[in-house]
This record gives C-alpha cells, sequence and structure tokens, in this order.
C-alpha cells in the first residue's frame, strides 16, 4: 500500500508478495511451468524466458549484467542465468533480484528454490548467489 490513509495499491514497479509466493514462483520455474502436475505456464515460455539472447548483452550491461556474463552466462527475462552445463540436459542455475536485496535462485539440476529477503548490509548479494550456488553442488553430490 501506498499508505494506509488513503489505502491505494502501489503500482509503479515491482511485485509485492511475500517470501513463500516468491517460493511458489521459483518451483514453478523449476517445474517448467506446473503446478501439482498441471501445467499452467507453456513450458515454452519458460525455456525462451531462460535462453540465450544475444540482443540482452549491450542493453543489459549493469552491475549485475557484467558480474554473470565475468561467470559465462547472461540476462534476460529479468533472471540472470548462469552458463549451463555441457554435461547436462537441465537449465543451469538462475536467479532474480529485488530492488531491496531480495534473491529468488532456482538450480533445476538440484532441485533447489532458495529465496532470500532482507536489506543489502552485511553480506553483499553476491555472497549470498555464492553460498546458493554451494548448496545447490552439495545437493548434487547427495544425489
Amino acid at each position: 500500500m501506498d499508505s494506509e490513509e488513503c489505502g491505494f495499491e502501489k503500482m509503479e514497479s515491482g511485485i509485492n508478495a511475500i517470501a513463500m509466493d516468491f517460493v511458489r514462483f521459483g518451483c514453478l520455474y523449476r517445474d517448467g511451468g506446473k503446478v501439482n502436475g498441471e501445467q499452467v505456464v507453456s513450458k515454452e515460455w519458460i525455456e525462451q524466458s531462460l535462453a540465450f539472447n544475444n540482443k540482452d548483452l549491450d542493453y543489459y550491461s549493469d552491475n549485475w549484467g557484467k558480474q554473470i556474463y565475468a561467470h559465462g552466462g547472461f540476462y534476460g527475462y529479468g533472471w540472470y542465468v548462469f552458463k549451463p552445463n555441457a554435461d547436462s540436459d537441465l537449465p543451469s542455475d538462475f536467479f532474480g533480484i529485488g530492488n531491496k536485496g531480495q534473491i529468488v535462485y532456482i538450480s533445476p539440476s538440484s532441485n533447489l528454490v532458495a529465496v532470500r529477503f532482507g536489506e543489502q548490509n552485511i553480506i553483499s548479494l553476491w555472497k549470498w548467489i555464492e553460498a546458493f550456488q554451494s548448496i545447490s553442488r552439495m545437493l548434487m553430490k547427495e544425489k
């Protein structure tokens, strides 16, 4: 809400939701557009939104874009996508970042969806991404 006085919904940007809703959204992406086995978003659209797109390289050259490119990844459709693994048919890990320090991190290969809420102050957002990557790798070793 913009304020308690007028009760008007904030509409200019972003998605306002609780952490569990972001987990559900991450699971929707992890599961290729399915919820409880039912296709609610086409798998093709999910794949397209995570596919490399040359035209985004110059347009999204912000600090996060530069950092993900340095790791062999790319940005598109609101997702930062790590370089796909050559030995896997599964999509690589990817994540979205909110302007208040929120993170939705998804690793289809390790079945991980991690959500972080909180302001960036003590630990940098990139350190959170590295932590989620480490958890993903640990889960893969357990498989």
